[in-house]
């Protein structure tokens, strides 16, 4: 089966449980996974490639919805009305979505602010849910080894990963055991947009980025350039994708006499500078469109910044700021009630727990790091 993988960090490269999960024969992934990124990522990587019709997607973003969240980035208001667009996307391509909440060691002991929105959000929308944050702290309750289960705060350890893996394949193959059912789906949506943004500067402004995992054209901006996004009046400019592995700047957006300025340097360390890795950037403040559009423009780095950005680094010292911009997210309106023909599979639980002998999988977990007990379970 076709499996459309719209995640972040944990869905991506060699041993993680996508990886594991693309092994299996039943299997073909499409994986759209951009990392330490909000669902603002799934609507861009929906939008901005030519995806072939799926069956199902799994959908991630919930440790990242909390860093927006935490750091007032984005409201509770605003995630939901994300992800409601997202759900809504998909259905209407007679996809059937299933959301996943993974684990982290800031929401060990009790539910994140977003995995609670988004549980909220798959009860309101009655969407399947695979509860993998609920597993792993089953399993360190039964005395499972956290440090083994996790490799650090927000990521799964290896020998987790294939657990993992093995349950997400009963849960869609009981899904695709069951004949889905047409169904009407109503929500709340925002119109959404993608710019790419190679196309807005001269063939000699542009860079080619590629690597395992994605490729894309890319927009560069150097200090005291410009661009202008076609933003018009009524839309808003909500997120942007950019090249993590650039050096980074400091940014001003402006329309209208609205102003925004942005510090977009988000690399984790010296050895991803340079690298090709996609993130996308949540505005704060949305920044709205005009009838001429949005200009940006690269400011020294020492230019004070209006809001803060997810996983901001200073700009790298002694280099001259330097951003690669692949694409832009655009509000095309407020918004609206919409509805939209799809499938259902109702003989299959929204929660997903017993689908997969949730059970079976936390006495696994909890075995990581103990080889006698692990035998035992094999």
């Amino acid at each position: 089966m076709k499996l459309l993988v719209l995640g972040s960090s944990n869905e991506i490269g060699p041993g993680s449980y996508v990886d594991h999960l693309g092994r299996l024969p039943d299997f073909e992934i499409i994986n759209r996974s951009i990392g330490a990124s909000s669902t603002s990522a799934g609507l861009y990587a929906l939008l901005s490639d030519d995806t072939p019709d799926v069956r199902y997607a799994l959908i991630n973003y919930e440790v990242n919805d909390e860093g927006v969240l935490q750091t007032r980035i984005r409201t509770a208001e605003e995630v939901s009305l994300s992800v409601r667009t997202l759900l809504y996307l998909l259905r209407a391509r007679g996809c059937t979505p299933v959301l996943t909440i993974l684990p982290s060691t800031p929401a060990r002991d009790r539910p994140s602010w977003a995995e609670t929105l988004h549980r909220t959000l798959c009860r309101e929308e009655g969407v399947h849910v695979v509860g993998g944050a609920d597993l792993f702290r089953a399993a360190w309750r039964t005395g499972g080894r956290w440090d083994e289960m996790l490799r650090d705060p927000f990521h799964m350890g290896l020998a987790a990963t294939p657990i993992v893996a093995a349950a997400f394949a009963r849960a869609f193959r009981a899904l695709d055991a069951t004949s889905p059912t047409p169904r009407e789906w109503t929500t709340t949506m925002l119109p959404i947009r993608v710019v790419p943004a190679a196309v807005l500067v001269p063939p000699e402004r542009r860079v080619f980025r590629a690597s395992s995992h994605r490729s894309a054209w890319h927009a560069v901006l150097r200090l005291g350039e410009r661009l202008t996004v076609p933003v018009g009046p009524g839309e808003r400019l909500l997120a942007m994708a950019i090249n993590s592995g650039a050096p980074g700047a400091t940014v001003a957006f402006t329309s209208d006499g609205q102003r925004v300025v942005k510090r977009l340097a988000v690399s984790f360390s010296e050895k991803t500078r340079g690298e090709f890795i996609s993130v996308v950037v949540d505005f704060k403040q949305a920044v709205p469109g005009g009838t001429s559009g949005i200009l940006i423009e690269v400011l020294p780095a020492d230019a004070e910044e209006t809001e803060p950005t997810l996983h901001q680094q200073p700009v790298a010292n002694g280099r001259p700021g330097v951003i690669e911009i692949e694409g832009f997210v655009v509000a095309a309106g407020s918004p609206v009630a919409a509805s939209c023909t799809g499938v259902a599979r109702p003989r299959v639980p929204c929660e997903l727990s017993d689908v997969i002998d949730s059970e079976k999988v936390v006495a696994r977990l909890a075995t990581l790091g103990d080889a006698r007990l692990a035998r035992r379970q094999v």
